[in-house]
């Protein structure tokens, strides 16, 4: 079995810029034989959903040193309203992914200069997916504060 580490790049088009950093998540699996560029890979535990997608593996690198192998796949998503966007997020982290990259085991405290704080949660767990649908179609007295 090979090991992968496989980082997972969103952009939501508009307001993120298709070709920019956007948001990054990653996850390990195994694959029975090395990844090539020609592949793409599904799971229903990672999305909860049948359809098999995929994810194109880009970038794939062999670490010698860890015996594993980096990669990444890429997702723009088009019209998601903005207040969905964190609702999807945890979706995907329920699922398994994680906030981070593969990049972050790499570096070191001295590289980085100084060293980063947790990520701030996403206090969404409240929020009610039918009422955020239409916050961005509302006027702005009527969005909550952000």
């Amino acid at each position: 079995m090979y090991a992968v580490d496989v980082d997972l790049v969103l952009r939501y088009v508009p307001p993120m810029d298709d070709h920019g950093h956007g948001i990054r998540l990653t996850r390990s699996f195994e694959l029975p034989f090395p990844p090539s560029g020609d592949i793409a890979v599904h799971s229903r535990e990672w999305e909860g959903i049948d359809d098999p997608m995929g994810y194109r593996l880009k970038e794939i690198t062999w670490d010698i040193d860890r015996s594993q192998f980096l990669a990444e796949t890429e997702i723009s998503i088009t019209g998601t309203p903005i207040a969905l966007i964190p609702l999807e997020i945890r979706h995907l982290i329920k699922q398994g992914w994680q906030y981070g990259s593969h990049h972050d085991k790499y570096q070191t405290d001295r590289r980085r200069g100084r060293k980063r704080g947790k990520l701030p949660t996403i206090r969404i767990s409240r929020w009610d997916e039918e009422e955020a649908a239409t916050w961005d179609i509302a006027r702005g007295k009527v969005r909550p504060k952000e």
